[in-house]
């Protein structure tokens, strides 16, 4: 029986459990084994007590660590299962978090979907508050808090975010792409965005944030040119931005120009359905993976 058919299989059961939904948590990874031997044993263990209405879909992103191999050895009965699916894409020389969001989302076969950074944790309750908060009202998207670490944990309908065409695969590097999904749920489909506060984060420095993304080299000057040019109303924002890693506030300059021209365009959906999200993959085994 395929891992899909299972999961569809389980998930049909009813079990004694409190989901009425399924669950995708998609966590991707490009050089992040250390944080993911603290974070997912954490989490599929908070998974496991809903194992028959969830899954957590890791997407090895060209990883040059040992991930695979680590993850086939570690979690052999989470793989059979089918609450851990690992798939690998060796095509990317650098972390492209839009792209490589896309592609774990497409993959998911949750009814909701659930960005899950490798540096996250899930918490106790976030299962079942994730239930409740789609099954009450599914015309709907979750947002974290502003904490630490956590701001990436965006959670949709499956369907609703095939019907964004994803994130914008456009923006690179650090910033905006979360920001301007949300804006076009907001906007294009009449979502309500609500606020999720579940879970934790491991800290870590801005070196570690930016190791593996697409590099911009500019003089100092050129910086400072760049900062002048924004509104004033962004300015101190970039400059803490600036003080921080120059990699940080090149990339937020970027994509605040990419974002800039799609509020101009109007532009709500992002790609069209099955343009977003494209790799070759394989799964632990070294077969290959196709889409749902």
């Amino acid at each position: 029986m395929s891992a899909m058919r299972r999961f569809w299989k389980r998930s049909a059961r009813a079990p004694a459990l409190p989901l009425r939904r399924t669950i995708s948590y998609c966590t991707t990874c490009m050089g992040r084994r250390a944080h993911l031997e603290t974070t997912l044993p954490a989490n599929l263990a908070v998974l496991a007590r809903h194992s028959d209405r969830v899954e957590l879909v890791l997407l090895d992103y060209g990883s040059r660590d040992g991930l695979g191999a680590w993850v086939r050895e570690r979690f052999v009965a989470e793989l059979e299962s089918g609450v851990l699916r690992y798939a690998r894409t060796d095509e990317p020389t650098a972390f492209h978090p839009a792209h490589a969001k896309n592609v774990a989302f497409r993959l998911a076969r949750g009814d909701v979907v659930f960005n899950l950074d490798a540096d996250n944790f899930v918490g106790d309750d976030t299962c079942t508050r994730l239930d409740a908060l789609f099954a009450a009202a599914p015309r709907r998207f979750a947002v974290s808090s502003a904490q630490p670490d956590v701001g990436g944990r965006l959670a949709f309908c499956r369907e609703d975010f095939a019907a964004l065409g994803g994130w914008d695969e456009r923006y690179q590097g650090w910033s905006i792409a979360d920001f301007d999904l949300c804006e076009r749920a907001r906007e294009g489909l009449g979502l309500a965005q609500v606020d999720f506060v579940s879970g934790s984060a491991l800290l870590h420095d801005d070196a570690e944030r930016v190791r593996h993304m697409p590099q911009w080299t500019a003089a100092s000057d050129d910086d400072e040119r760049a900062l002048a040019a924004l509104p004033e109303d962004r300015r101190a924002f970039a400059a803490k931005l600036l003080a921080r890693d120059p990699q940080l506030f090149r990339s937020y300059v970027h994509n605040r120009g990419l974002l800039q021209e799609r509020r101009a365009a109007g532009r709500i959906r992002a790609h069209e359905p099955g343009a977003y999200g494209r790799a070759r993959l394989v799964d632990q085994h070294g077969r290959p993976v196709q889409f749902s």
